[in-house]
């Protein structure tokens, strides 16, 4: 009995909780105020970290806009200077390509001249072959394009009158008896440049009358007598751009 009190009393100056339904009841609501308490931590824990998850979240995306941003600024300020450096290279091919181009209908139409030139004498001697002369100072050009003798090419109609053009655009003369010489025709070509004045001349540069049937070359008024040199031609081919007359005469 002594030792069953003494289990009962417990230990000195400690109370015990009451077994009741208001013991258990009283337990209950200091659990509940220690569990709420725990919920309201861990509540404001997460609520920091997620604050906390989302500025870094923002700082990275504002990171990423801004990079973004100035990528696309680098791109567009890249695309304009390819861009213009395009255009120059694009400008110095066009450039080239035109001098090119330039140059080289210049090298055709002076060899088309040359030939032009070529077939009207052959085609003069052709056509005069059985006249006893040429004429005294008289227009062949009709005669000839009676007999066909025109390039089409170099053949225009003004009003009813049929003229002689070389590919630089001047008039082509045909003159029979030039100075009152029955046996003798010229052929002049008017207003060309310096360059394709020397080119004719050179054609019969340094040939006599008994090799090529080439008489006198006559430039800007200057008669040169056979065999010319080549350089009577280019001291004589002097008028500048479009505005040399050279003539020849056969016979």
């Amino acid at each position: 009995m002594a030792g069953s009190k003494r289990k009962a009393a417990g230990k000195p100056g400690v109370s015990q909780p009451h077994a009741g339904p208001g013991g258990r009841e009283q337990a209950g609501v200091r659990g509940r105020g220690r569990k709420s308490g725990d919920g309201k931590e861990k509540r404001t824990k997460k609520t920091s970290m997620k604050g906390s998850e989302m500025t870094a979240i923002n700082k990275t995306a504002m990171a990423a806009i801004a990079k973004r941003y100035r990528a696309r600024r680098f791109r567009r300020g890249f695309s304009l200077f390819g861009v213009l450096l395009g255009l120059g290279l694009a400008s110095v091919v066009i450039v080239g390509a035109v001098g090119t181009y330039n140059a080289a209908r210049e090298s055709a139409n002076r060899a088309e001249a040359l030939v032009l030139l070529n077939r009207i004498r052959a085609n003069i001697e052709a056509a005069f072959a059985g006249a006893p002369s040429y004429g005294t100072n008289a227009d062949l050009v009709a005669a000839l394009d009676r007999r066909g003798g025109v390039p089409d090419s170099a053949r225009t109609v003004v009003g009813a009158t049929v003229q002689i053009r070389h590919p630089f655009g001047g008039l082509v003369t045909v003159t029979g008896g030039p100075g009152g010489i029955t046996n003798r025709f010229r052929i002049q070509f008017a207003d060309v440049d310096n360059e394709i004045c020397a080119a004719l001349g050179d054609a019969y540069a340094g040939r006599s009358r008994a090799r090529a049937g080439v008489i006198s070359i006559t430039i800007n008024g200057a008669v040169l007598a056979s065999p010319v040199t080549a350089a009577q031609i280019t001291a004589a081919c002097d008028d500048g751009d479009a505005a040399n007359d050279i003539g020849f005469i056969f016979g």
